[in-house]
């Protein structure tokens, strides 16, 4: 019995051993074309970029929904598409981009549906990997439950570390890579491609996240605090996708439009037909982007109006 407890303990030293090396050997070169590397770039344009400018939040509804070009040509400021992928969650959205607003900038969110829905302290893969492998400075982001949430998918992420396929023979999706984004931040590399089959949306099992809405609250109140104006909008959706949510859809426009934030448009307002969208309900194709950026437009415009001069 002694001997086999002995085994025991070797063996799970060892497994523990190969995890540390894991998580420590640096980020293989599939991981280095992971469109979470974007992540990099967009921080240095927020830093770069002068003020007053548009920051726009959210996940890949928003790197794939908009032409930034249009945005800053209508409204002569430029725009920083921080959208990467929702599985990042809105609470690291929140945490990571607030330390970039400054005086004079506008910050338009316009969040996931899913998301609503959703853990707000969620810690999925794309999370982990974010700050392992493209920004360890961003662990400061996570809460202390999405440390907890971290702790079993850590092994899993260590052991892809010693896959061959990270190192040769690699292969990866031309639409999300760090390279498939242009200058703004606006996913890009698909515009001009034929539109791909996708499946229809279905219903959030989870109720309303009412945690995710006080963090928009105390989001916006730090925005003002930095003299900076935030506002919510909608992500762009493909029309049938928004009629099988539109119990819950309208359940995330009438608590947004009940919290005191500032909400452009309506849901409605961005649906989208499917010859629109590109891969995904709510991924756009080039025109869809366009379409989308000039009605974000129109309801910047409108809210700008109805702020007073100082």
């Amino acid at each position: 019995m002694k001997a086999f407890l002995l085994r025991c303990l070797a063996f799970l030293g060892l497994c523990l051993g190969l995890v540390l090396v894991g998580v420590f050997l640096p980020t293989t070169p599939r991981a280095s074309q992971s469109l979470l590397m974007a992540q990099i770039d967009k921080d240095r344009r927020l830093k770069e970029v002068g003020s007053p400018r548009v920051i726009l939040l959210g996940g890949s509804s928003l790197s794939f929904g908009f032409d930034s070009s249009v945005i800053e040509r209508e409204l002569s400021m430029d725009v920083v598409n921080t959208g990467i992928h929702a599985g990042l969650g809105a609470r690291y959205m929140l945490e990571s981009n607030l330390p970039h607003v400054r005086e004079g900038d506008i910050v338009v969110a316009a969040l996931e549906y899913r998301l609503f829905y959703s853990d707000f302290h969620q810690c999925k893969e794309q999370l982990l990997r974010m700050v392992l492998d493209v920004d360890r400075d961003k662990l400061q982001h996570l809460s202390a439950k999405q440390w907890l949430r971290a702790i079993p998918r850590v092994p899993r992420y260590a052991f892809t570390k010693f896959l061959p396929t990270e190192y040769v023979a690699i292969h990866v999706d031309p639409f999300y890579t760090r390279a498939s984004f242009n200058g703004h931040g606006d996913a890009a590399a698909h515009w001009g491609k034929p539109k791909k089959n996708y499946p229809n949306a279905k219903p959030f099992i989870n109720p309303f996240n009412m945690e995710l809405l006080l963090a928009l609250q105390s989001y916006g109140e730090e925005v003002h605090k930095r003299g900076a104006t935030f506002a919510m909008s909608y992500p762009g959706l493909e029309f049938k996708s928004l009629e099988i949510l539109s119990q819950q859809v309208e359940e995330v426009h009438r608590r947004l439009s009940d919290s005191g934030l500032e909400v452009l448009g309506d849901p409605h307002r961005y649906g989208f037909p499917p010859e629109k969208t590109f891969n995904s309900l709510n991924h756009l194709n080039h025109e869809g982007a366009i379409q989308r950026s000039l009605r974000l437009v129109e309801d910047l415009r409108r809210m700008m109006d109805q702020v007073p001069s100082p």
